[in-house]
């Protein structure tokens, strides 16, 4: 059955005339309802977007959690993957020894990444409780939220532009390149604007979930707000946004890239064939939905995951110091203590071998697939349902 779609805006002034060329008093009349739709409609996305991802960051955050635990604890360890040879255990190390299990050999293949979550997660609730795996739930869903809801707005609407603008007077795709295209430059977009939200969230929800007990220096995410801004300044709580986009690009293009032509798949099957993506597309049934994105999202997860550690790392080290006397310090903490990203990157391969960069890359998957399959296969039923009552 084909879907009900919003009157189309091609309906608008002059070609509200050449549909109903007797009736020309009317076209005021017929522009005003569906200028209120175009603009109700995205206003309707917005709120969807928002509700999914609540939904989806409270049931999948304790996997972000032992993910951060992973990327973040499982250095300065044992055995330096790829040199050889042991070293002996710093303090870090036998902390991270306690909390993850056998960080000092980074998983090597799926089976042992999945045990490692496991035993990661069983240790948080046994020495922190159940809270543990919930620690800086509050700021994701605080500003999770109206971050995801600002992404996929964002994405829709940079979507439908430019999509416009490469198809403009020829009224439909001339290759499959164009589509690709769209998909990639419209998820640069919502990320770019979309990590305005996402960094300072990121930089309090990880600092948050990067330790426990002894370890925590942060009370809650409004102590930690009042410390960051304190010791590091407004930059310290746009920590790593640039170092985000490097991680979050490559992923939304990826996700974005593999979903669309998912769908476009499953859409074939059915034996519709789009002429454009600015063609109203039928629904998809939702589990088909889920199941495209958790896809999606999972090879996304995993092909991301190296940029992913030195991100972390990156932003739940403590920043610089401006002390009294004028000398600028730097307070490490969980012993990290990097001069740079790229620093950090160099440092992981070098002094814990290049297999530590996929540190977490389980616990990250089960978070992100899940918690992007919920958010999106939401967003698009309600997008829908809201169209098939107009």
């Amino acid at each position: 059955m084909a879907e009900k779609s919003p009157p189309p805006r091609t309906l608008l002034g002059p070609a509200a005339v050449t549909a109903s060329s007797t009736v020309t008093t009317d076209v005021p009349v017929v522009a005003q309802p569906a200028q209120r739709q175009s603009l109700g409609s995205s206003v309707q996305h917005f709120v969807a977007s928002g509700i999914a991802s609540g939904l989806a960051r409270f049931t999948t955050h304790p996997f972000d959690t032992i993910r951060t635990r992973l990327q973040v604890h499982n250095h300065g360890t044992s055995h330096a993957m790829g040199h050889g040879g042991d070293r002996p255990l710093g303090v870090q190390a036998q902390w991270s020894a306690k909390h993850t299990g056998e960080p000092s050999r980074p998983p090597a293949h799926l089976t042992s990444a999945l045990r490692q979550t496991w035993a990661c997660g069983r240790s948080i609730v046994a020495q922190e409780g159940v809270r543990g795996l919930y620690s800086g739930v509050g700021i994701a869903m605080g500003i999770g939220a109206p971050a995801l809801a600002t992404y996929l707005f964002t994405y829709d609407e940079a979507k439908k532009y430019i999509s416009s603008q490469l198809n403009a007077g020829r009224g439909h795709l001339a290759s499959g390149h164009e589509g690709l295209a769209t998909h990639l430059l419209a998820g640069v977009t919502a990320e770019v604007v979309s990590g305005l939200f996402w960094t300072p969230m990121e930089v309090i929800k990880q600092r948050l979930q990067a330790a426990g007990g002894e370890l925590q220096r942060y009370k809650s995410s409004t102590h930690a707000f009042k410390t960051i801004v304190a010791q590091e300044g407004i930059r310290g709580m746009y920590r790593g946004y640039f170092t985000t986009l490097t991680v979050f690009i490559p992923h939304s293009a990826i996700f974005f890239v593999t979903f669309e032509q998912l769908k476009l798949l499953a859409l074939r099957i059915r034996g519709h064939r789009p002429l454009s993506d600015s063609e109203d597309l039928p629904p998809l049934s939702f589990s088909t939905t889920l199941g495209i994105s958790t896809t999606a999202a999972s090879i996304a997860a995993l092909m991301t995951n190296p940029l992913d550690v030195i991100k972390t790392r990156w932003q739940v080290q403590v920043g610089t110091t401006a002390l009294a006397n004028g000398v600028v310090a730097q307070t490490p903490w969980l012993g990290l203590s990097y001069a740079s990203p790229l620093d950090a990157a160099l440092r992981i391969v070098r002094e814990e071998g290049w297999r530590a960069l996929t540190q977490g890359m389980a616990a990250r998957a089960l978070w992100l697939a899940p918690a992007t399959a919920v958010s999106i296969s939401c967003y698009e039923a309600m997008k829908h349902a809201y169209f098939s009552e107009d």
